[in-house]
């Protein structure tokens, strides 16, 4: 099951979309503090968080960050999608 974090809906029905092709489902969260409150309601629910990094209330890189203090989301693969493309913030995402 896949969390898709992003304020696009239309981002958010992209992954839904491709989820579905591979046979995975897809639930979606507007900004951040909602996909950390998906993730609250169901620890063990996401095997993967697609994120876009901006994004109002709670951008990806401090959800990101949120997430990785919190033993139980340490493991949680994250796929980050960003038109941030300095290497500076490329940098600063990896070693979130």
């Amino acid at each position: 099951k896949i969390l898709a974090v992003d304020d696009s809906m239309m981002i958010r029905r992209i992954v839904s979309s491709a989820a579905s092709a591979f046979g995975a489902e897809c639930d979606g969260a507007p900004d951040g503090l909602a996909g950390l409150g998906m993730l609250e309601k169901e620890p063990t629910g996401y095997n993967l968080v697609v994120l876009d990094w901006n994004m109002p209330n709670m951008n990806g890189l401090d959800f990101l960050t949120h997430i990785r203090a919190d033993d139980r989301f340490k493991e949680l693969p994250v796929l980050m999608l960003t038109t941030e493309g300095s290497q500076h913030s490329i940098v600063t995402a990896i070693k979130a």
